[in-house]
């Protein structure tokens, strides 16, 4: 995630690859408080559940191929935080990669 907020409509490129909207996918987070936001955006990291638990994100070809991440939170019914993503995919991180990363709240989850 670059932490360039882009300021204009979706790009025609990205990293040089035409978007095509039908097959631009798009991930959608939520952030719970202002210093969440802050850490994401520190760290260039923003953790999905996964697993099987409720509310965890399946990992399939559009999430991992994903390229932009648009991050909400309460009451935003419009939101200006979009982010290109970079890289390879998703990252796994442990419990204890977060600890480490200090996030806020100890994951429940072992991942």
């Amino acid at each position: 995630m670059d932490n360039e907020t882009l300021k204009a409509p979706m790009p025609e490129y990205i990293n040089g690859e035409k978007v095509i909207p039908d097959e631009t996918y798009v991930l959608v987070g939520y952030y719970k408080s202002k210093e969440q936001l802050d850490w994401i955006l520190k760290n260039n990291l923003y953790n999905f559940r996964t697993g099987t638990n409720k509310g965890s994100l399946p990992l399939g070809p559009r999430e991992v191929g994903a390229k932009l991440l648009i991050l909400h939170g309460d009451n935003d019914y419009k939101s200006t935080k979009i982010y290109q993503l970079l890289g390879e995919g998703p990252k796994i991180f442990s419990r204890e990669d977060l600890i480490k990363k200090k996030y806020l709240t100890v994951p429940a989850g072992d991942i």
